[in-house]
């Protein structure tokens, strides 16, 4: 497939703009097993964690947390195949001194975006998503069940 500059550029900030926008979506499970989580506290109620629900709750991350890693994987993938596409056209076929600055500009630009699934790891949502119900009072419930079941 031959690349245009406009093309390869286009596609991978509608990656950036798309993945942005799915994950914000992560954020919903975890608030779930947050809300999970503060209800097993016994300042609520005495209730206890059966292995049933830690295995549940358990998958459930781990599924929201690999589908988020696998969209980072496929994005940064499209943009390592579109970055080897412009290099390669730029270094095969003869230019003048404008059209290589502008493909130096395009591959710059798509190299250094920091949006959706190419910002970086302190800025992923998957990852605030998943600390979310870990931090604060979640690691408070986790902390009494761990002393009420060894203590």
């Amino acid at each position: 497939m031959k690349p245009n500059l406009a093309e390869e550029w286009l596609n991978i900030q509608f990656i950036a703009k798309r993945s942005e926008a799915v994950g914000s979506f992560l954020v919903g499970p975890f608030i779930v097993i947050l809300l999970m989580i503060l209800s097993r506290i016994s300042l609520f109620d005495k209730w206890d964690w059966p292995i049933a629900l830690i295995i549940v709750l358990s998958i459930h991350s781990l599924g929201a947390i690999s589908c988020a890693l696998i969209l980072n994987a496929s994005a940064r993938n499209a943009r390592r195949i579109s970055l080897e596409r412009l290099t390669r056209k730029r270094l095969q076929d003869p230019r003048n001194d404008w059209e290589d600055h502008q493909f130096s500009l395009v591959i710059e630009d798509i190299k250094n975006i920091k949006q959706g699934a190419f910002a970086p790891l302190t800025q992923q949502p998957y990852l605030h998503a998943f600390i979310m119900p870990f931090g604060g009072i979640g690691t408070a419930a986790l902390i009494e069940l761990l002393m009420t079941h060894f203590a």
